[in-house]
């Protein structure tokens, strides 16, 4: 098998073909002692110590491998969702054997359209996931979890980072919103649990064997961003969507179903340590069980508006390398072993604002 950093030049050689190059960002300083201020801090305003405790904990284990792997934000989510896949292919028989002997390298795209891909190389396959996307997603949420209180003001946040893609081609010339301090857990869960999804998606392309085809009889798409992308069929993107979905689920084997009970019917927050690892792991399977329906209600967005932006209909030019974003969310929704969670009414709310979105975001292009 060739080394990792082989994978990693297959990566660099195919930026450059597009006049690309990784984000490069100084290292983050975070350490122990910033986690023991911060938490110190949360204690003297929140009073919850048991919380803290919990906050402590994962603080230390997620900059920890930030730290380790000397990575900026992006890179970081990407590397954070590759292990959680990774480690959810190798306890599963099967996916650990399809897997086997295949080397991944996991990484940016860093240009700014709302677009992932996998890709096989001469020495392993490649996913990418473009930066549009991660940035896209987190705008979204984001605003979603912010003050819900002027319905008018989140139309025009979704609307305006809606626009920057869509005529300017790149989210992040769109507004970066901030979620509320009571639901900053809540939106970093669910675009966590949405991240995750979309890598395991490419990755249900690899392990169901959908990049090993003959090259010659594998034509090229075009993205948003005039970029070729591997076309597939629908057939393969169904199969890709469960592959990922189980992927995603697989922390679901690990939950004791008497405690999941116990949270479920408790309207008392936790109060020590085991009692939050539980709560937290519960809202990461309930996050991962609406990522799907989340990401599908955004693609249907931006479908929605890029049609009206441009007078056509762009569903017509999707579907002819994936299935509508409705019926893939219809497949996963009939198998989901929850039929309710509060993580899906994110995804509702979105559907709810696609029409006052995609109407203020056509305003928004035709204002001189």
């Amino acid at each position: 098998m060739p080394p990792p950093d082989v994978l990693g030049s297959d990566y660099l050689d195919l930026l450059s073909q597009f006049g690309l190059s990784p984000a490069s960002f100084e290292p983050s300083s975070v350490n122990t002692a910033d986690i023991e201020a911060f938490t110190a801090t949360f204690v003297a305003h929140q009073g919850q110590e048991s919380f803290a405790e919990y906050l402590k904990e994962a603080l230390a284990k997620e900059i920890g491998s930030q730290i380790s792997s000397a990575n900026y934000r992006a890179d970081f989510i990407l590397q954070r969702s590759n292990r959680r896949i990774r480690r959810a292919i190798s306890v599963s028989p099967s996916w650990a054997a399809a897997a086997e002997d295949k080397q991944v390298f996991v990484g940016e795209f860093p240009t700014g359209s709302i677009n992932a891909e996998a890709r096989k190389t001469a020495n392993g396959y490649l996913i990418l996931i473009n930066t549009g996307l991660l940035y896209f997603v987190k705008q979204v949420i984001e605003a979603l979890c912010s003050d819900q209180s002027n319905e008018q003001t989140l139309i025009e946040e979704i609307a305006h980072a809606v626009l920057a893609y869509l005529v300017r081609t790149d989210p992040v010339y769109g507004p970066m919103p901030n979620a509320s301090d009571n639901l900053a857990l809540t939106a970093q869960q669910l675009e966590f649990a949405v991240y995750d999804f979309i890598i395991a998606h490419e990755y249900g392309h690899l392990l169901r064997g959908h990049l090993d085809a003959d090259e010659q009889n594998r034509m090229l798409a075009v993205d948003a961003a005039s970029l070729p992308v591997i076309n597939k069929s629908w057939e393969q993107e169904y199969e890709a969507d469960e592959v990922g979905y189980a992927l995603t689920l697989s922390e679901m084997k690990e939950l004791n179903w008497q405690t999941v009970d116990r949270l479920l019917q408790s309207s008392e927050p936790p109060t020590n340590l085991q009692e939050w690892r539980d709560h937290m792991k519960l809202a990461g399977v309930l996050a991962a069980l609406a990522a799907p329906t989340f990401f599908f209600v955004m693609e249907k967005l931006i479908v929605k508006a890029h049609s009206a932006l441009h007078d056509v209909n762009f569903e017509t030019q999707l579907t002819s390398t994936h299935p509508p974003s409705e019926s893939r969310r219809e497949k996963l929704e009939s198998n989901a072993p929850f039929p309710y969670n509060h993580y899906l009414s994110y995804g509702a709310m979105l559907e709810d604002l696609i029409a006052p979105v995609t109407e203020l975001t056509r305003e928004f292009a035709e204002r001189p």
